[in-house]
C-alpha cells in the first residue's frame, strides 16, 4: 500500500464515523421528535374534541330556545286570536281566495289553523321524550 491509499482509507474512515454520527443524531431526534409530535398531536385532537362538544351544546339549546320561543309565540297567538279575531289577514290571488275564504268561515271560530300544529307538535315531543327515557330502560 502506499500513501494514496492510507489518505483515502483515512477519509472513507472519518467520512463513515462522520456519516454514522449523523446518522444516529438524526435517529435519536426523530425518536424524540416523533414522541413530541404524537403528544401534541393528541393533546391538539382532545382541545378540537371539546370544542365540538360545546359547538354542539350550544347548537342543541339554540334548537331548544327556537322551539320553546316558537311554542310560545304560537300560544300567544293564538290567545291573542281570541282577543283580537283577524278575518281578512290572508290574501289569495284570484278565486283561490274563494275557498280559502269558505274554510276560514268555518275555522274561525275554533282556532285549529292555530292550535292543531301546536298539539301535533306537543305529542311527536312525548313520543320522542317516551322513546328516550325508554332506551335508558334498556327497550329498542
Amino acid at each position: 500500500m502506499n500513501f494514496i491509499d492510507y489518505i483515502f482509507k483515512f477519509f472513507s474512515w472519518i467520512g463513515g464515523l462522520i456519516s454514522d454520527g449523523f446518522n444516529f443524531l438524526f435517529s435519536l431526534l426523530q425518536s424524540l421528535f416523533s414522541g413530541i409530535f404524537a403528544v401534541l398531536d393528541l393533546i391538539f385532537y382532545f382541545l378540537v374534541q371539546c370544542l365540538v362538544v360545546i359547538f354542539l351544546v350550544f347548537k342543541i339549546f339554540i334548537a331548544l330556545f327556537q322551539y320553546l320561543f316558537a311554542i310560545t309565540g304560537m300560544f300567544l297567538k293564538f290567545i291573542g286570536s281570541f282577543i283580537v279575531p283577524k278575518f281578512s289577514s290572508y290574501t289569495v290571488p284570484n278565486t283561490s281566495s274563494y275557498g280559502l275564504n269558505a274554510v276560514l268561515e268555518v275555522l274561525d271560530g275554533t282556532g285549529m289553523l292555530d292550535i292543531l300544529p301546536f298539539a301535533l307538535t306537543c305529542f311527536l315531543w312525548f313520543w320522542f321524550v317516551k322513546k328516550a327515557i325508554g332506551l335508558f330502560g334498556g327497550d329498542k
